[in-house]
């Protein structure tokens, strides 16, 4: 009896492994997997399947833009509940969300690889639709992602769509009774750039596109923080003004992201992350009148108010990470 229940433990430990590191490895190397995949089949006896490729790729180049073509049968594959109990991965919200409105979703913080923001928002294993129905979710990622060939179409089928301004004002224009939840990452490259274990520092204060977004469109904002999101990897560090940090920095510049380096459960299998509980609160929504025009005073108004809604969502659920009373969320 014992022998099988640590069998049966064995065998759902290794489960869950498979699916957290299946993340990691496409996000770390899916993307490029994919083109060199099409380019080794030009010089096979397949190399018709790339130029058929190649002519679909052509055709359906906007879709990122254009709502994408996410898949309910994909966004409830058993490996993201695998992917959940890892962790495990807890979706908490504090109110109900009115379906006939549209939301922008800004996540905090980024972490190395958002697997909080892309498990609430591109699976429903943490039950997004029955925690609030009506809604239809997409996670907003880099316009690169959508570049590579065979990658673009993994992650269209999650849901996930491009972050530009023409894909969020195709979604809050194409659906003006609601209904839309749009999550985007608002911390982007640089904040990935300050994650380590036991840090709370936003790259958030000239972060104001998404605000501008939601005054333009009436669109709610409803801010999300996933605590632990942080801790799941170690960090090397490099000082300000060090050749590893001048590198990164390059880096960013030329692909519009960058990843320190980092070591999660151990430093050979650095990919997987550390079991760490991540606890994504959910916010009230700050609700937005639509402004064509807004001017840059009304901008920044709404801007200070998010933050001070971030602010205070920190502070009253800080107890989950275990963080001390003196511990405050830091906005740069």
């Amino acid at each position: 009896m014992i022998r099988k229940q640590l069998l049966g433990d064995y065998g759902s430990a290794v489960k869950q492994t498979v699916g957290v590191s299946h993340f990691s490895i496409l996000f770390m190397f899916g993307g490029w997997t994919g083109v060199f995949l099409i380019l080794y089949l030009l010089f096979t006896e397949y190399w018709y399947l790339s130029l058929l490729y190649g002519a679909w790729y052509y055709y359906d180049r906007k879709t990122h833009l254009t709502g994408g073509r996410g898949k309910d049968s994909v966004r409830r594959w058993r490996i993201w509940d695998y992917y959940r109990d890892y962790f495990p991965v807890k979706l908490v919200k504090t109110c109900d969300l009115d379906p006939n409105r549209n939301y922008i979703f800004p996540c905090h913080p980024h972490g190395i690889m958002c697997f909080a923001p892309f498990l609430n928002f591109s699976t429903e294993a943490s039950g997004f639709s029955k925690t609030f129905p009506g809604l239809e979710p997409h996670l907003m990622t880099l316009s690169i992602q959508y570049k590579y060939p065979l990658f673009r179409e993994y992650m269209m089928c999650s849901g996930a769509v491009d972050v530009a301004k023409e894909s969020v004002e195709w979604h809050l224009k194409s659906h003006p009774k609601g209904g839309q939840a749009l999550a985007i990452v608002v911390g982007g490259a640089a904040e990935v750039l300050v994650t380590k274990p036991g840090s709370t520092e936003l790259k958030l204060k000239n972060r104001k596109g998404f605000v501008k977004m939601a005054l333009r469109h009436g669109a709610s904002l409803v801010p999300v923080y996933s605590f632990g999101e942080n801790e799941l990897f170690n960090v090397v560090e490099n000082a300000e003004g060090s050749w590893g940090w001048a590198f990164q920095q390059i880096v960013m510049k030329i692909f519009g992201y960058n990843l320190p380096i980092f070591y999660g459960r151990s430093k050979f299998f650095f990919m997987v992350p550390n079991k760490t509980p991540i606890y994504s609160i959910v916010g009230e929504p700050i609700h937005v009148d639509k402004v064509e025009s807004p001017t840059p005073e009304q901008v920044e108004q709404l801007h200070q108010r998010y933050v001070h809604a971030v602010v205070s969502l920190f502070e009253k659920h800080k107890h989950l990470a275990n963080f001390p009373k003196e511990k405050h969320l830091i906005v740069s």
